[in-house]
């Protein structure tokens, strides 16, 4: 069987190849980022998977459109820390993988009992990452549309996007269009670097990093090729014209018998036994932990008492806890260890909240 040529979608100069990528739909397994999902489907173009990285609600209104329409029913691929209002939207279609982030131990633990996605390295941009996964999906040509790791003409994101629609909204006679996302830009230290065709683009140091990186991930591979003309360059090929686009997607690739599709379907379901009792094992934690704060916050000398006892050890199994706070270590006084305790009532709880809807047999890809 011959492989499937894969097309991963990014979102800024995304609008320039629409007309190839419906042109060539049919020939390709289409991969769309977040953000370039309302760019297709108003396009009437509907990808074969959507891809999301995204742990907070900031691209919540990338998946409107869908929300609309569920009935088409896109397969979603993300990472286990993506919102999990994301997360509903796409289920029970979804596939998931983890990025290692940061050392935690929950990650440890998953790892050990053998509930860990598919891992992922810690790409950072959504765009590197969907690219890095149309890589492993398949052996065949991946192409690369709307990686820019720029601002074309300023922009930040393609017409139709949410960014884009939101600024047409705001526009007024004081707020022309355009306006906005130019500020947006300017608002961060710009670098003027060479593009892919020679020119001079506009990037900043996050956007030129993630250029850099995909470009080590990908390693001088000769199966990867980029669509767009504008932005920085990242280690792909570039495709000059519309024959040559033609041309690569009739190029057969082995693939073991499995096209990409095959592959997603295959992977093993995780018994909902094992999540149960993973699950049970974090709950017994966070109790400890919660009864042992509340012990040690009755006692007047509570940061002698805190680093001389169990407490700390076992926060340290919980990391999860407090990352996200602007501290970059652990800390023992009351003012943090209260804000630990807040945090461990509210995992407390949407754990038990999860537990009772487990359901018996498998529980999910």
């Amino acid at each position: 069987m011959t492989g499937v040529q894969t097309c991963a979608l990014p979102i800024s100069s995304l609008e320039e190849t629409i007309t190839l990528l419906r042109n060539y739909r049919a020939g390709c397994i289409l991969i769309a980022v977040d953000t370039a999902l309302p760019v297709l489907l108003a396009h009437r173009i509907v990808p074969d998977y959507v891809f999301a990285l995204e742990a907070q609600i900031a691209n919540l209104q990338d998946f409107i459109p869908y929300a609309a329409d569920s009935s088409s029913r896109i397969p979603l691929i993300c990472d286990i820390t993506s919102n999990p209002g994301v997360v509903r939207l796409f289920s029970p279609n979804v596939f998931f993988f983890s990025s290692h982030f940061f050392p935690l131990r929950l990650l440890q633990r998953l790892q050990e009992d053998e509930l860990l996605p598919t891992p992922f390295p810690a790409l950072g941009s959504v765009g590197v990452a969907a690219v890095y996964a149309a890589l492993n999906i398949t052996s065949g040509p991946v192409l690369v549309a709307g990686l820019d790791f720029s601002f074309p003409y300023y922009k930040t994101h393609a017409r139709g996007s949410p960014a884009n629609l939101a600024m047409l909204h705001k526009a007024d006679r004081l707020t022309p269009v355009g306006l906005t996302s130019y500020e947006q830009v300017l608002s961060r230290p710009l670098l003027r670097l060479k593009g892919k065709g020679g020119g001079e683009v506009i990037t900043d140091l996050v956007l030129r990093s993630y250029s850099v990186q995909l470009k080590e991930h990908l390693n001088n591979l000769d199966r990867v090729y980029d669509l767009g003309r504008q932005g920085l360059p990242f280690g792909a090929r570039s495709i000059n014209n519309e024959k040559e686009l033609a041309k690569i997607l009739k190029i057969p690739y082995e693939r073991n018998g499995r096209t990409g599709k095959d592959k997603l379907s295959t992977i093993k379901a995780f018994p909902a036994s094992s999540i149960d009792k993973l699950l049970r094992g974090e709950i017994h934690r966070l109790e400890v932990i919660i009864e042992g704060i509340k012990t040690n916050l009755n006692h007047a000398d509570i940061d002698d008492s805190l680093e001389q006892e169990r407490l700390i050890p076992l926060l340290e199994e919980l990391d999860y806890l407090y990352l996200h706070f602007p501290e970059l270590k652990l800390e023992s006084n009351r003012p943090y260890i209260l804000r630990v305790l807040h945090s461990a009532v509210t995992c407390h709880k949407r754990l038990t909240r999860l537990l009772s809807r487990i359901p018996y047999g498998p529980h999910t890809r």
